[in-house]
């Protein structure tokens, strides 16, 4: 199984596309991996969750999902 580099949908280990983003695994030279949503900066710990998807694509234009999560004190 591998992950998708920019959804993180898992995928079997012989798929050419990410069936959750549409990501071509064959040209993954192009992808760059989105950076952890909990990365602590200094000693404060994240307020706030943000999560920017690629939705699937339609008529050659690709549509984002953005989210908004709060994280609890």
């Amino acid at each position: 199984m591998k992950q998708c580099p920019i959804c993180q949908s898992i995928a079997f280990d012989d798929a050419e596309t990410c069936f959750g983003c549409l990501h071509d695994f064959t040209c993954d030279e192009a992808a760059v991996p989105a950076p952890s949503p909990t990365t602590i900066v200094g000693d404060m710990p994240p307020a706030f969750v943000i999560q920017i998807k690629p939705e699937r694509e339609r008529s050659g234009l690709t549509s984002w999902t953005c989210t908004v999560d709060l994280v609890p004190a």
